[in-house]
């Protein structure tokens, strides 16, 4: 397999791709003319636990919506993570 793709980094810092002998082989910064997309993050308590007498809340993360997502081309890779 071959060929170009276009990569996009959407994250806060650069991009670095390691090659199987753990030596970085590409950089992609950020772009400074796009803005960073966003996604609304909240927590849920979805059950309470005792543990030795102390009443533990486990929660779970929720994601809502994505703000300032680049419109969709036909090939593109974006890489991304939530914070």
């Amino acid at each position: 397999m071959g060929g170009k793709c276009e990569t996009v980094n959407l994250t806060l810092h650069e991009l670095n791709i390691y090659d199987s002998e753990g030596e970085a082989i590409l950089s992609i910064p950020p772009p400074k003319d796009v803005p960073i997309p966003r996604v609304s993050v909240s927590t849920q308590i979805v059950e309470n636990i005792n543990i030795n007498g102390v009443e533990v809340p486990i929660r779970k993360v929720v994601y809502g919506d994505v703000e300032s997502l680049p419109p969709l081309e036909e090939v593109r890779y974006m890489s991304f993570q939530p914070l």
